[in-house]
């Protein structure tokens, strides 16, 4: 069977991902063992769906189309870097994203995990806020390192986002690709 591995995600204007390359060099000249994340990617993930068939994601397709339209633009502002776990025993390590005009984005992310469920998909029922991932830890790496005197910079940045995305990640020895399937208005 053809199965396409999805997400759910905000993707981040062009100026911000660019704003953003900066900070992944900086921090890859520092932890060069992390697998850091291409600013091209750089997304704010709302749900990962796994592999799903074709009939599947033409169910997330009218899910996504039943909230499109309701909410308007989001507006962020980046905020500091943090990791899953924690910054002791980092896994993931990730920039917060805080919704700075409400928090309508957690609420789209809760609208559509119950209508997730409801076909059937799984849905990761932690705690959700909305961050872009920024690198991998592997096992063999050492501790995370980080200086860069220039955050107060990106701190400042706020940007808005009016769609979201299904999106594919097509896994590969360089990374992961990302490719948009379908784009609904917020």
């Amino acid at each position: 069977m053809n199965e396409k591995r999805l997400f759910i995600a905000l993707n981040l204007p062009i100026e911000v991902k660019s704003q953003l390359a900066d900070l992944l060099i900086k921090l890859n000249q520092q932890n060069n063992t992390i697998k850091w994340c291409r600013p091209e990617g750089l997304h704010v993930t709302l749900h990962f769906l796994g592999y799903l068939n074709n009939q599947q994601e033409e169910q997330v397709k009218l899910i996504m189309q039943s909230s499109a339209g309701k909410f308007g633009n989001f507006e962020f502002k980046l905020g500091k870097i943090n990791a899953f776990p924690n910054m002791d025993r980092p896994r993931v390590i990730y920039l917060e994203c805080p919704q700075i005009n409400g928090k309508s984005v957690i609420k789209l992310q809760s609208i559509l995990a119950e209508k997730l469920i409801k076909i059937n998909l799984r849905v990761d029922f932690r705690r959700w806020f909305p961050h872009l991932t920024l690198g991998r830890v592997s096992e063999k790496s050492d501790k995370f390192r980080f200086n860069y005197q220039n955050l107060n910079q990106l701190m400042s940045i706020i940007f808005a986002i009016d769609t979201f995305e299904l999106m594919q990640s097509e896994l590969t020895y360089q990374g992961p690709i990302y490719r948009q399937i379908i784009s609904y208005k917020l």
